[in-house]
């Protein structure tokens, strides 16, 4: 049991210490992302760069990436490319203190009771940066934990861009001109009796 305390403690050091990640190059299409923070000494915390450097990528088609907390639930992040501000991760409630540990990263991904957002990205090379904004041990003013980024081609699941049907087909103008005539010939007869 003490070599358990012990362990947990050198671990969340380790996380204190570490506070943020270095990121880097991120594969289109590829793996997961993990990224880790710690040391939040402000509640709410001001908003806390989770990345050293930025996470960086760069494609000749439309992507978007996912990002989404992990482990405990209740943190919550902002988003930006370069400079450019692109969203929040979903709200949640934080149960400040009430970890839900057990969910691994990979775990917590399309788990909607985890802060989650995903940004739509137009081709080019993109630099993510990711703040933390919520802290899930909210007053207690500490936290430590793991995040997601993935970045897959295409739009976010139910956006991109709106296709607007070609008209129908020669059947519908055709018959609307039928109709037409059949509505003028029918008043020309009423007229003329």
């Amino acid at each position: 049991m003490r070599k358990l305390y012990l362990s947990l403690l050198v671990l969340f050091m380790i996380l204190t210490l570490v506070g943020s990640v270095s990121a880097g190059p991120i594969i289109v299409n590829g793996p997961l992302t993990v990224f880790t923070f710690g040391s939040v000494q402000q509640v709410p915390p001001p908003p806390i760069p989770i990345n050293e450097n930025p996470f960086t990528y760069s494609s000749a088609v439309t992507t978007h990436i996912n990002v989404w907390d992990g482990q405990c639930i209740g943190d919550m992040f902002s988003v930006y490319d370069g400079n450019t501000y692109l969203g929040d991760t979903s709200t949640v409630i934080n149960t400040f203190g009430n970890c839900q540990i057990g969910l691994s990263v990979e775990d917590a991904e399309g788990d909607a009771r985890f802060s989650n957002g995903c940004f739509n990205l137009a081709p080019g090379a993109h630099s993510i940066n990711i703040f933390l904004i919520q802290s899930f041990y909210g007053p207690v003013g500490y936290s430590w934990g793991q995040g997601g980024i993935r970045v897959n081609d295409g739009y976010c699941p139910g956006t991109g861009p709106v296709s607007t049907p070609e008209f129908p087909s020669a059947f519908l103008p055709a018959t609307m001109i039928i109709g037409f005539l059949g509505a003028v010939l029918l008043i020309q007869r009423t007229r003329e009796q």
